[in-house]
């Protein structure tokens, strides 16, 4: 899970607009990838709290699993992920 929509998820982002804007749509696009290459992903839950900062072991033992994780699906992980737009307008004061 990435850290950052826990702390900015869709619901804290119509949260935070709905303060500065009122009135605030989203629409929800869904896709995912296809990801073969298990490097892609150790490099990018790496550069991030908790993998930026673990000790070596922790990292071998990080790098094991996502081996172990990809040689379970046939060298390939479908990653579910969504992007929203956010859609407001804020009100001219008169």
């Amino acid at each position: 899970m990435d850290p950052a929509a826990v702390a900015f998820g869709y619901h804290k982002a119509t949260e935070l607009m709905q303060q500065q804007f009122g009135t605030v749509s989203q629409a929800v696009h869904p896709a995912s990838l296809r990801v073969t290459d298990p490097e892609v992903v150790y490099l990018a839950l790496t550069s991030y709290p908790p993998g930026d900062s673990a000790d070596q072991q922790t990292l071998g033992k990080f790098r094991h699993a996502i081996d172990a994780a990809f040689g379970r699906h046939g060298g390939v992980l479908h990653v579910k992920k969504d992007t929203a737009v956010f859609m407001s307008t804020k009100k001219a004061d008169l």
